[in-house]
């Protein structure tokens, strides 16, 4: 439950113990990243400095005695070491999806266990993926069968982040040979208490993230006793799919990190690079191009910390905003990377330049849509809820919009996460959509007024396609569909927070014209005509500058990084 400006302070405090990432003397800097990524090894010595900072502690929830309040806090922790390198900022990020259903579920000595381990630096890996089975768990096979007073293990695991180096895993069995939403219970194991049977498999070579542990591991008859259960028996899936909830948001730090540092060194070198008499920055084209990745990056960071607040404001939403970020916010990520090697040109696939580290982001960032549930797995769960979403349009409760101050005023202290008001299913209207019904704020009404026409269109043609009983939310058309949400929510999300944080938006440079493009763009991808206008994007080039010039994070928060 901290301020804002405690907020600020632990920011920079992290920022300032991690350095500058261009200065070899920093204790996470580019050339060693680099180093560790060309001989395939995890950066131990990276991790290990992070781990003294106290940063395991914010992995752990205030009621065990952890730093854990509210996941704004850890959105931003995981934002500065991502912005530093990518495999590292995964590697510290996986405890905590390993370590959420124990604490959703676990019982004390589960936790006690865990946060111990924690303290000793040591890593949980989450085990849910088969060879055969990919993202549908509930096809999963490896089995956990009643064994004395205890289970006993078989099957094989794979593409499982630290498998074979983790610690400690928490493992998703199935517990009843027909499977089912009832067949399935999630287990605590611990590597150090089994006596024979577990076996790691080798290590898969990947295009990026390549230090890191991807590998598997195959149990043969490994008993575990009857307390290595997480949570009741059967109810792994329930466990498992409120796991993915919070990790799900949180991925999104991975993105924006990576994205802020891709965006940095082609900044860097397009002020450095001549062309025909002059900066390549300067040549139109490439000014428009930046800023509005820039700005794309605004909407992404925007987006994530209003999802990571809601969190704590209306956990019950979180089964679908955390799908429409996991899918939207990687892609707006890898578009901006994309975007940034046609200003980088052939440097942006070279190993050995000074802007090399372009080229790890670029392989690396890639990974991330696949992480907990792709990119398709989580717009089948948008496009499940688009139907039901169109239906209730208008029926929120007012005073249940009254709870946007809170998510997006960041003088609004968040209250502590409870994992406990988790659910599997939204019931009720998207309330952040919902709230644009109500919002009003005179300098931007006509942006409002085009993002909800746009809801509105697509709120017609789904209840079309269904009255013709051609609405089927596995199609492609769906998809596409719940694609067109996706930016519709972000846009809710820009305007929320510019319309509840118009004093810092004007003393930050960002003022009127960061909604302005954000919103044009926006609808641009929603409608292709949709005009771009270029005062706009000449604007928000010069505020890139002086963000850049400054020293200032690319985010809609002001944080200083170091020199």
């Amino acid at each position: 439950m901290s301020s804002y400006s405690d907020l600020l302070q632990l920011i920079h405090s992290f920022e300032a113990y991690l350095g500058n990432p261009e200065t070899k003397a920093s204790p996470v800097n580019f050339k060693e990243s680099l180093h560790f990524d060309e001989q395939e090894v995890l950066a131990w010595k990276q991790i290990k400095c992070i781990q003294q900072w106290g940063f395991m502690e914010y992995l752990i929830p205030q009621s065990l005695g952890g730093q854990l309040v509210s996941l704004d806090v850890g959105y931003f922790l995981v934002k500065s070491i991502c912005r530093r390198d990518l495999t590292t900022g995964i590697a510290l990020g996986l405890p905590f999806l390993g370590a959420l259903p124990v604490w959703i579920a676990g019982n004390e000595q589960q936790k006690g266990e865990l946060i111990a381990s924690f303290r000793r630096g040591e890593i949980t890996a989450c085990a849910l993926t088969e060879e055969e089975h990919g993202s549908d768990i509930m096809a999963n096979e490896v089995a956990a069968l009643p064994l004395g007073n205890g289970w006993e293990l078989t099957g094989r695991k794979w593409c499982i982040n630290f498998a074979t180096e983790g610690q400690n895993i928490t493992l998703l069995c199935r517990t009843h040979e027909g499977g089912g939403p009832l067949g399935f219970s999630v287990f605590f194991l611990n590597k150090s208490a089994i006596q024979s049977g577990f076996l790691p498999t080798p290590k898969l070579p990947t295009l990026g993230v390549r230090g890191l542990d991807i590998s598997g591991f195959s149990l043969e008859k490994v008993y575990l006793s009857q307390d290595a259960l997480i949570g009741p028996k059967q109810r792994g899936l329930e466990i498992i799919y409120k796991t993915l909830q919070v990790s799900r948001t949180l991925c999104a730090a991975f993105s924006v990190g990576a994205a802020d540092t891709a965006l940095r060194l082609v900044l860097s070198f397009s002020l450095q690079r001549q062309l025909y008499g002059k900066a390549a920055f300067e040549i139109p084209v490439v000014k428009q191009r930046l800023a509005e990745q820039f700005t794309q990056l605004l909407i992404a960071d925007c987006t994530a910390l209003a999802v990571a607040r809601a969190c704590s404001i209306i956990p019950e939403k979180l089964s679908f905003w955390s799908a429409i970020i996991k899918f939207l916010i990687p892609k707006i990520a890898e578009r901006i990377v994309d975007e940034c090697a046609i200003v980088m040109g052939a440097r942006a696939y070279l190993r050995t330049t000074e802007w090399s580290m372009f080229q790890k982001i670029r392989r690396d960032i890639s990974v991330i849509g696949l992480f907990d549930g792709s990119s398709q797995v989580n717009l089948s769960v948008i496009a499940g809820n688009l139907l039901p979403q169109a239906k209730m349009r208008g029926n929120s409760h007012p005073g249940s919009l009254q709870q946007m101050d809170s998510i997006f005023n960041l003088n609004c202290i968040c209250p502590e996460f409870s994992f406990h008001r988790l659910g599997l299913f939204i019931h009720t209207e998207d309330d952040i959509v919902a709230g644009l019904s109500v919002l009003k704020s005179k300098e931007i009404n006509p942006l409002i007024d085009a993002v909800r026409f746009e809801l509105n269109r697509l709120d017609q043609e789904i209840l079309s396609l269904h009255e013709k009983k051609l609405w089927d939310p596995r199609s492609l058309q769906a998809f596409r569909l719940a694609e067109q949400y996706c930016w519709i929510f972000a846009a809710g999300c820009c305007l929320h927070f510019w319309h509840c944080n118009q004093d810092l938006m004007s003393k930050e440079f960002l003022g009127n014209d960061w909604i302005h493009l954000a919103i044009q763009l926006i609808l641009n991808q929603l409608d292709s005509s949709s005009a771009i206008e270029s005062r706009w994007q000449e604007s928000m080039a010069g505020c890139l500058s002086q963000f850049y010039k400054n020293k200032r994070l690319f985010s809609v928060l002001p944080i200083k990084i170091p020199d």
